[in-house]
């Protein structure tokens, strides 16, 4: 049942995510404003923005120009299946402090599916969003220090963790000025390694990630979507390797630590 009930919530905010992208995009009012159709500007009724349903039952066209919505409703299902496996798997238990890292947890899932979406779409990490990721990692480590009886160690691990993450991206964004490499992944990675607390699991991000954008870029260029020398957004593989390694981190350095001995 909770399981169900986070999935369901994890739709909601998928639904949140599509929306806010796209005004965010266009320095819309996320707050205030009403969603609309992108291309008659029509204003949505409730009934338009049940998360999924509406888009099933529209057939994927809007209700009043009959177009096709621009929002997926992949974004909804996966953010809902993000939430109902970080729930289902999550390592750190569930006392007191096990549920509050997984609430954060869940809220960073809600930056990243955006900062992913936004990424993919336009190749640019906004400053807000990873900015935003910072000051939620940095609200956690503070909860965790004083869960743990202002153990400084938190503090030290933390401080590490964060440079591990983003001292790597930062040397290769300086070194070829901002060609290898852009801006917004440099925060990113310094923003989820002090998400993750722990200076192992940004080591494992990036392992993930470059994995993934190897057989992603391999695909591409087999298929011939791609060429040598084409850009590719690298903020999606370090998103999913964040969530990969968030999930799954602690079991993944326990299996790699005992095929080593």
């Amino acid at each position: 049942m909770i399981t169900a009930l986070i999935f369901i919530i994890g739709m909601v905010f998928g639904s949140f995510v599509n929306a806010f992208v796209w005004r965010l995009k266009r320095n819309k009012d996320w707050v205030r404003e009403r969603s609309i159709c992108t291309h008659c500007k029509h204003k949505l009724a409730p009934k338009d923005l049940v998360p999924v349903v509406s888009w099933l039952m529209l057939g994927g066209k809007c209700r009043y120009c009959k177009k096709a919505i621009d929002d997926s409703p992949l974004t909804e299902v996966l953010v809902a299946i993000v939430f109902a496996v970080s729930y289902a798997f999550w390592p750190y238990g569930f006392d007191g402090e096990g549920w509050t890292r997984l609430a954060i947890w869940l809220l960073a899932v809600v930056l990243l599916a955006a900062m992913f979406l936004y990424d993919l779409k336009w190749m640019v990490l906004p400053d807000k969003l990873t900015y935003s990721l910072f000051g939620l990692a940095f609200v956690q480590t503070v909860v965790v220090f004083v869960m743990h009886d202002f153990d400084y160690e938190v503090l030290r691990l933390s401080l590490i963790a964060m440079v591990v993450g983003g001292a790597l991206f930062h040397l290769l964004y300086l070194g070829s000025k901002g060609k290898y490499i852009g801006g917004g992944d440099v925060k990113l990675g310094y923003a989820y390694g002090l998400l993750l607390l722990d200076p192992i699991l940004p080591w494992l991000v990036l392992t993930v990630a470059s994995i993934a954008g190897s057989f992603i870029a391999a695909y591409l260029l087999l298929t011939k979507r791609a060429k040598m020398g084409t850009k590719l957004p690298f903020g999606p593989m370090l998103i999913g390797g964040v969530v990969v390694v968030m999930i799954w981190g602690p079991r993944l350095w326990d299996l790699t630590s005992q095929l080593w001995h």
